[in-house]
């Protein structure tokens, strides 16, 4: 067009829209080619075009941003995010980032952004020229849950018990076996724990996922113990009603059960029976007093740690 051509200059975009400035808004993409027109009418109506292309130059974008998923109790979240083609001409890059939180709004001005609950965060990042945007979810992890199970639960000391960790979800665990000893794991391996006494203990299994979330879990072992046992058998009865040595019995410790039987010197069955305490009054069987003398005893002793114990020998009755 003529430069010497009289105001007013008009302007017309092949997009329709008029004015000195061409402006694509935010619909093109990094290294897209846009051509356009112009279209110029001056105040006596002579009219011009030129032809031109638009080429994009997206330089600021962002990284993909990267997320650290928040404990189920507390906002351990985090999130992070970087930029590229961030130019000293283009000036500093700034981040603006806002999501959900306790705190109204929930914002942040730097890269780095911890200490999150769960949810949607968003991000805009701004230079002199161009700007981005983008978001990320921080997910919850799933909460600890404390289990375990013991081989074997209960027996006698010393007893030996191992521990399987059926834990879900935990970062360390702390074991106490209720017999004075703890220790902790990071991991789902098995632990042992030895029981020299006799009772009943309380085992609890603490699984933590950090930031004070924790599931805790009990369970009870049951140890007893066996002593061996003690017999002592007397060898004369004195049935004469005076109260004094007037039963023969075997005296005994941790047995269960006795078998006895009493023969007189022709093998004759004066007395038998099977019972925790069997005890001889120094009568037959059909209930008479029995004539003073030697007699031949025959037992057997079940003790309470499984043994079988037999054992004979005489008594004296005399009156």
């Amino acid at each position: 067009m003529n430069t010497n051509a009289p105001n007013p200059y008009n302007y017309v975009w092949s997009d329709g829209s008029t004015g000195t400035t061409f402006n694509i808004g935010d619909n093109g993409v990094n290294g897209e080619t846009i051509p356009f027109s112009v279209t110029v009418t001056d105040g006596c109506a002579n009219t011009a075009t030129a032809n031109g292309v638009l080429i994009v130059d997206q330089s600021l974008e962002i990284n993909p941003i990267s997320m650290t998923a928040s404990n189920f109790c507390n906002p351990t979240g985090g999130v992070s995010a970087g930029v590229i083609g961030q130019t000293a001409v283009n000036g500093t890059v700034t981040y603006a980032w806002n999501g959900p939180g306790t705190n109204n709004s929930n914002s942040s001005t730097n890269s780095v952004w911890n200490n999150l609950n769960p949810g949607w965060y968003y991000l805009t990042v701004t230079d002199d020229v161009c700007s981005a945007s983008d978001s990320i979810q921080v997910t919850a992890l799933n909460p600890p849950v404390a289990a375990m199970s013991a081989n074997p639960s209960s027996g006698l000391a010393p007893l030996n018990v191992t521990f399987s960790n059926l834990s879900q979800n935990g970062v360390t665990y702390f074991w106490d076996f209720g017999n004075g000893l703890t220790t902790t794991t990071n991991d789902l391996s098995a632990v042992q724990s030895l029981y020299t006494t006799a009772g009943e203990f309380t085992v609890t299994l603490i699984a933590s996922q950090g930031g004070g979330c924790n599931d805790t879990t009990t369970l009870k072992i049951n140890v007893s113990v066996i002593y061996p046992p003690i017999w002592e058998v007397p060898n004369v009865i004195s049935p004469n009603g005076d109260q004094a040595n007037d039963f023969w019995f075997i005296e005994t410790e941790n047995v269960d059960k006795i078998d006895l039987i009493i023969l007189n010197r022709w093998g004759n069955v004066m007395f038998e029976d099977s019972s925790p305490n069997p005890i001889w009054d120094g009568k037959t069987k059909s209930g008479n007093n029995a004539e003073d003398g030697v007699y031949f005893y025959k037992f057997v002793l079940y003790a309470q740690d499984g043994s079988e114990i037999p054992g004979q020998g005489f008594l004296h009755v005399t009156r």
